[in-house]
């Protein structure tokens, strides 16, 4: 979308996921609410995220574990620039192949008699 798409095929109340469509909701939300996080979140390769991150998306949560002194038991060191990196390349390779099975699909769809 970002880059000029100017066609989502979007689900609504979650009818159509399973056939691969995206969540309209969610689309809307990351691109309104979090135009960093489009169109690649790491956090789901490296299983971390900083601190302000928490604090912002996990408000209620972060504040329980302040309260309790919990937090520290939960705070681990920030993944490498490295593993950053190959999380973008690792996560952008999966986009370009779900983008190609998609195409292949649609050209088998298309010209199949």
């Amino acid at each position: 979308v970002s880059a000029g798409a100017v066609h989502i095929q979007g689900t609504i109340n979650g009818i159509g996921e399973r056939a691969g469509n995206a969540s309209l909701e969610e689309i809307v939300m990351i691109l309104k609410t979090r135009p960093d996080k489009f169109p690649l979140e790491v956090v789901m390769f490296t299983g971390t995220f900083s601190i302000e991150e928490f604090k912002h998306d996990h408000g209620v949560e972060y504040q329980r574990l302040v309260d309790s002194g919990e937090l520290e038991k939960y705070l681990v060191d920030a993944p490498s620039p490295a593993k950053l990196a190959a999380s973008k390349v690792l996560g952008f390779t999966l986009i370009l192949i779900g983008l190609t099975l998609l195409t292949m699909v649609a050209i088998g769809f298309f010209t199949s008699h």
